[in-house]
């Protein structure tokens, strides 16, 4: 579907059974769409008093459980969902409902809680784990308190085999706190995941359990968590909001970003290093720009933000389109990263974020 800046749409969904989480992902190809999510009433014009809502920049997919429709007297039944959009936006709208093994989308970020002294668990597959890769598990905690991340690599089995049983096993990686979001890096080996015969029915994977700590204080940890690796996957920017990242010695980290508003003046993207330094190369044409293919880069430097601009003039008539942008790590280097649009004189939708 599409929107344009400030606008909603709205869709219906009959919730039919009361045991079952129902999940509902808006997945954006440009733009920065907020979710929100109501069983039916008469109030639907007034976002402010739905009960579900997913307004954060990572958010992608909001999981609403069994306990959290109980609470509001509606496990089952008609649901609201709106779209509200904050610049041009088009994206696909996804609702199920289902209590299976969860597997995580590449770059897709998906919004989700757990109750504190007790675990959550997710699968990662790709049919790119057949090559050599750089994995990152990333977990963004949202409210309550901050979980701990397990991470597990399977190998080909099914997801009922691919199981955390000691969090101090062998295999078993920890997560590490890097600037208030939890990571985890692998160094994906791709040999043993390509499928030789026919009899290899099961792809290869990863298992990632969250578990939140018991607290008498608060009971529910709610947060974000999105894997992707670093061959094809490209992160998407949304305009104004600034997305922090960390990139390893001489890897790169893949972003895009789409215009699709005739009125843009400009396209400017910031990089800031916060520890380390990187450089920032930006292509419309090559979907993986480097040192040597891309149309602008920034400045080597550690003490100030890199900035690139992309100006409308007479030469570059529309600046519609999308912009691919990689980060490359000159060491081991924290960063944020965030596009925003300048528009024509009497426009009032542009955004200016602190990063």
């Amino acid at each position: 579907d599409f929107l344009y800046a400030r606008d909603k749409s709205c869709y219906k969904y009959n919730i039919k059974s009361a045991d079952k989480k129902f999940r509902v992902g808006v997945y954006s190809f440009s733009g920065n769409p907020d979710v929100y999510v109501t069983p039916e009433t008469e109030d639907i014009e007034n976002l402010d008093k739905y009960e579900f809502k997913a307004t954060e920049a990572s958010d992608d997919v909001l999981v609403i459980t069994p306990e959290d429709r109980m609470k509001i007297g509606a496990k089952k039944g008609w649901y609201h969902i709106c779209v509200l959009a904050h610049s041009t936006t088009s994206y696909r709208l996804r609702a199920v409902e289902s209590n299976e093994n969860y597997f995580l989308e590449d770059g897709i970020s998906e919004t989700n809680e757990v109750n504190t002294g007790e675990d959550q668990v997710f699968y990662y597959t790709d049919s790119s784990l057949i090559r050599n890769l750089n994995l990152t598990f990333t977990l963004s905690t949202h409210s309550g308190p901050t979980p701990q991340m397990y991470v597990k690599f399977c190998g080909g089995t099914p997801d009922n085999q691919c199981q955390i049983t000691d969090k101090k096993a062998d295999g078993v990686q920890k997560s590490v706190l890097v600037h208030g979001q939890l990571y985890s890096f692998f160094k994906h080996k791709g040999e043993g995941c390509r499928k030789e015969t026919v009899d290899q029915a099961h792809p290869c994977m990863y298992v990632i359990m969250v578990h939140s700590p018991k607290t008498m204080i608060e009971r529910v940890s709610h947060f974000s968590l999105v894997a992707h690796h670093n061959e094809t996957t490209h992160i998407k920017l949304r305009e104004g909001i600034s997305m922090e990242g960390i990139v390893e010695h001489s890897q790169s980290k893949y972003f895009r970003f789409v215009n699709r508003d005739s009125k843009v003046t400009n396209v400017t993207f910031t990089l800031v290093s916060h520890h380390g330094d990187a450089d920032m190369f930006v292509s419309t044409l090559d979907k993986y720009p480097n040192s040597k293919i891309f149309e602008k880069k920034s400045d080597m430097s550690s003490k100030f933000a890199d900035e690139i601009t992309f100006k409308k003039t007479e030469n570059r008539g529309s600046l519609l389109g999308v912009y691919y942008i990689a980060v490359k790590g000159y060491e081991y280097t924290s960063f944020s990263i965030r596009a925003t649009l300048a528009r024509e004189a009497g426009d009032s939708n542009k955004t200016i974020t602190p990063i």
